[in-house]
């Protein structure tokens, strides 16, 4: 059973596609990156369902990484996925949309892993 109190939203990112996926998850955030690859090695192989976070592993996977975007101590599993859904709304604003699927798309010029992008995102609340 997942401790919701240990709740985290991360961010996959593929600097070399420019692609992004809001998640959330209970797990150490490495861990659960670990697990969208190896989902995406057995979907390769027809042994998982498609999730949509494989975009990003689907060309040069070696260039994705993981962010923590927050760490919230939550009651549910409905209370996580609002905060999820924050998160994506905040991305929505600061670096433009290409679907709503978690994903986003941004410019070559910014740098998602900064210190400045993250709090600049922190700041600023989802309307």
């Amino acid at each position: 059973m997942p401790n919701f109190n240990h709740g985290k939203v991360y961010l996959l990112v593929n600097d070399a596609t420019k692609l992004m996926y809001v998640g959330s998850t209970t797990m150490n955030v490495r861990d659960r990156f670990h697990r969208h690859r190896s989902n995406y090695n057995q979907h390769v192989k027809g042994n998982y369902r498609y999730c949509t976070s494989f975009a990003l592993l689907a060309e040069q996977p070696e260039h994705v990484h993981v962010v923590l975007l927050e760490a919230c101590s939550c009651e549910s599993k409905r209370e996580l996925l609002a905060r999820e859904a924050v998160w994506i709304e905040r991305m929505q604003k600061h670096v433009g949309l290409v679907n709503k699927c978690r994903f986003t798309s941004y410019s070559s010029n910014l740098n998602i892993s900064s210190p400045i992008t993250q709090s600049t995102l922190l700041e600023q609340p989802a309307s």
